[in-house]
């Protein structure tokens, strides 16, 4: 059994799935955490937040194989950051999935990932703190990374 997130990881999780799936809406993908992904023999990761084809979520094959995956990201924790920088973007990229977002609690900050090539990512984008990243792929959609982590009220 495993250990659930701190309450500070579950909200950053939950507002970019919430940034994600509005802006997913208009192309057809939704935004789901804690989905299993095929990403090869004997391979399959849980991300934070899996970005899909929407019409997959009614009844499709599961685990989601990577080749319907339009984005995964992982929203690091001290217990994981190993994993989270180094394993799982290799997996990722190896497996074909063409996004990955990386989100830090502590600075706080978003990385953005794109395949640059076969089974790796370059860095397409980043923002600390107040800054404004802004994804053009695989949907249009700004992330403030402190919005992320802030309370409300």
């Amino acid at each position: 059994m495993t250990s659930s997130a701190a309450p500070i990881h579950q909200r950053v999780l939950r507002r970019l799935i919430a940034l994600l799936n509005r802006a997913g809406e208009a192309y057809g993908l939704e935004t789901l955490d804690s989905l299993d992904v095929d990403c090869g023999p004997e391979t399959v990761l849980r991300p934070d937040a899996t970005v899909l084809p929407a019409v997959l979520t009614e009844g499709g094959p599961y685990p989601i194989p990577a080749r319907h995956v339009r984005l995964v990201a992982e929203v690091l924790s001290r217990m994981t950051a190993r994993v989270d920088r180094i394993l799982k973007p290799r997996v990722y990229a190896e497996a074909g999935i063409p996004h990955y977002l990386l989100v830090e609690l502590e600075e706080p900050r978003v990385t953005w990932f794109g395949l640059a090539g076969l089974g790796a990512y370059e860095v397409r984008g980043v923002a600390i703190g107040d800054e404004r990243l802004v994804l053009a792929e695989p949907v249009a959609v700004e992330i403030v990374p402190s919005r992320l982590l802030r309370a409300w009220g």
